[in-house]
């Protein structure tokens, strides 16, 4: 949230003072390093995922930007071996 920093202008009662610091200018490089650099790295290993995991993810992927805001987005979990290997060959 953008804060004023003079204090002139509040929404809900917010405090400049009580904001989140502005990231640092080199946070924009890291972000740029970070796209410009992406690799997709796959190490898969043969064992199962924690739930718990899986549903971390989830929850995260529900705060996850979309085009046009749409909140219709659905996930499916698979996470039996044979149906994921099923998948694979009808895709490939």
């Amino acid at each position: 949230m953008a804060v004023c920093p003079q204090g002139a202008i509040s929404i809900f009662d917010k405090k400049a003072e009580d904001s989140l610091p502005p990231p640092p200018p080199e946070m924009g490089r890291y972000m740029e390093q970070l796209v410009v650099n992406r690799r997709s790295c796959r190490r898969y290993l043969d064992q199962d995922v924690d739930s718990q995991i899986i549903s971390r993810i989830l929850v995260a992927l529900s705060a996850a930007p979309t085009g046009g805001n749409s909140c219709n987005v659905e996930y499916t979990v698979v996470d039996d071996k044979e149906r994921v290997r099923e998948i694979w060959r009808l895709a490939y």
